[in-house]
């Protein structure tokens, strides 16, 4: 179908057709306090909180996503020599017909960076936190924790794209 028409009685929908609704969002959370986090400073542990996110997949197709509890997640042992930065990312799989949590493990290095998210139709990556992990450390301290919830290379936060 060329045009579809969004929505009317008695014309059965697609997941496709509906997902147009949600195309003129913009990528990111929905509020500040969405997916916030928390961690003890012991242990490699991390717990994300509740949230909304909207992820434009294209111009003309886009999803809505929604965590209604905690996750609790754990990251990989620090590198003995270099630092590197780990990522919590809300990751969209159209081969998994869904999104989680998940952490992007970074690349160890004497000059780390915050990974590349990836951006495609099939795979959807907002990176909610980048934590740098320091050589031989583990726990995960509040202070090497930097927020990219505002940051609209890696997250941002949603807004309507209609002017």
């Amino acid at each position: 179908m060329a045009i579809s028409t969004f929505p009317l009685n008695g014309i059965e929908y697609s997941a496709a057709d509906f997902s147009s609704f949600f195309c003129t969002r913009t990528s990111g959370v929905y509020a500040e306090d969405n997916f916030g986090i928390t961690v003890t400073g012991s242990g490699l542990q991390a717990t994300i909180g509740s949230g909304m996110a909207w992820m434009r997949l294209s111009p003309t197709s886009g999803i809505s996503v929604k965590n209604d509890s905690d996750t609790v997640l754990t990251f990989e042992a620090s590198d003995t020599t270099y630092s590197r930065y780990d990522v919590v990312a809300l990751r969209f799989s159209l081969a998994d017909s869904g999104t989680a949590l998940t952490v992007v493990k970074g690349q160890a290095s004497s000059a780390p960076s915050i990974p590349t998210p990836t951006r495609t139709q099939a795979v959807y990556e907002l990176f909610l936190y980048a934590i740098r992990r320091r050589p031989g450390v583990s726990i995960i301290a509040r202070s090497d924790i930097n927020d990219l919830r505002y940051d609209e290379n890696y997250c941002g936060l949603m807004s309507d794209g209609v002017k």
